[in-house]
């Protein structure tokens, strides 16, 4: 199920990292150093997680972080 959840949101939100990550954040620095601190929250969520809300919602944020971090190693 996480899985198909990462799946679908990368599908349906591939637009949207590339818009706030070219058009908010100038710097290749800092949009790297964004996408690895999404990648640290994400790994700190999962870790806290009790139940298997807390691994969705982990499972989202690590997406995001992909998501950015495919962008940034297109450019």
């Amino acid at each position: 199920m996480l899985w198909t959840v990462n799946g679908a949101l990368i599908v349906v939100l591939q637009p949207m990292p590339a818009y706030i990550l070219k058009g908010w954040i100038t710097s290749t620095k800092t949009q790297i150093l964004a996408g690895y601190l999404v990648f640290i929250v994400s790994f700190i969520t999962v870790s806290r997680a009790e139940a298997f809300s807390g691994f969705m919602g982990a499972m989202v944020i690590l997406t995001i972080g992909e998501m950015a971090r495919r962008i940034i190693h297109r450019q």
